[in-house]
């Protein structure tokens, strides 16, 4: 198993710690989070981190792409490590094990181990059931970038063809303490907690893809991010070279106190490769607050605040995309 890192992306996202939103220990309740408030010192953090959930659920569906909301993810941001959970993706489609798996230790190309174990029914096939299960010990595999901690899949749902492409394949993703370190100035990240997947390729050349999940806490350098709640709809057009998300949620991070919930409103469209040229998020917070974030063009993003939420527009600013998702 060699080059198992090919479809990890460039940056990774700025997360949290599942410790951010939990209990402090024995039978005493979780804590009740609150929604954010949205002033005018707040909203261009909230705006950012919500943007930033969106595009990595978006990620974890996409088994090819570039950043969706985004295709310059700024540094910090985490597109990366969405391409992790792919590469055992990739060892269910090409099945070439014994059943049941391993475990099989296997060096990494540069330093370092990954050990693979699991159970599958069929090694010619993917059968509901079959679980596979990576545990990366500081591996280098020569990309730039080392993996440590543990992964598991497990496949919920699979019907159609393999051998010609055409399939529809559901999955639940675990993570471990799952971390990255590519020697950035952002140090290592590491994301923890599971999402669900499910992947269309009937309508071949659209392929679609439904990534949700209760909570994801992910966390690099000094910044940190929580995800609840979410779910991610995207659709490629390989034909004509688009790709199209509609998202919702809710996000915690470290630079602001409080929940904010975000949904689409208008899908997000953009080129491969580029950021969006057409889409709507509203994102709110206490008190009704809003920002609803407008793509005016692939450079440009209009975010529109209701500091009262009365309806009415107190502030509008446009900023390019690198200060909106920064």
């Amino acid at each position: 198993m060699k080059k198992v890192f090919t479809c990890l992306m460039a940056f990774l996202i700025a997360a949290s710690m599942a410790a951010c939103g939990g209990s402090s220990g024995g039978d005493n309740p979780p804590v009740q989070v609150l929604p954010v408030d949205i002033t005018a010192a707040s909203a261009p953090l909230i705006t950012s981190d919500s943007l930033n959930a969106a595009a990595f659920a978006s990620e974890l569906g996409a088994f090819s792409m570039g950043g969706v909301l985004g295709a310059e993810p700024a540094p910090g941001l985490f597109a990366k490590i969405g391409k992790v959970p792919m590469a055992g993706v990739g060892k269910l489609i090409n099945p070439v094990f014994e059943i049941p798996v391993g475990p099989i230790t296997e060096e990494c190309w540069v330093t370092g181990t990954v050990t693979m174990s699991g159970n599958i029914a069929d090694p010619l096939t993917i059968s509901v059931g079959d679980t596979i299960t990576m545990v990366f010990s500081m591996c280098d595999d020569g990309d730039g970038q080392v993996l440590d901690g543990g992964m598991e899949i497990t496949i919920t749902a699979f019907n159609g063809n393999l051998d010609t492409f055409l399939f529809e394949m559901g999955m639940t993703v675990s993570m471990d303490s799952l971390s990255m370190d590519d020697g950035g100035m952002n140090g290592p990240a590491r994301v923890d907690g599971s999402f669900s997947l499910l992947v269309d390729t009937y309508s071949y050349p659209i392929t679609k893809s439904i990534v949700s999940g209760d909570m994801l806490s992910l966390v690099a350098g000094t910044r940190s991010l929580t995800m609840t709640d979410f779910e991610s709809n995207n659709e490629l057009d390989e034909g004509a070279f688009t790709v199209t998300v509609i998202a919702s949620g809710r996000v915690q991070s470290d630079r602001f106190d409080g929940r904010a919930t975000y949904t689409t409103e208008v899908p997000f469209v953009s080129a491969l490769d580029s950021n969006p040229y057409v889409g709507e998020m509203l994102i709110t917070g206490a008190n009704n607050a809003t920002i609803r974030v407008t793509v005016l063009d692939v450079k440009t993003v209009r975010l529109e605040m209701d500091y009262d939420g009365d309806g009415a527009v107190d502030e509008t600013r446009d900023v390019s995309w690198e200060e909106a998702i920064g």
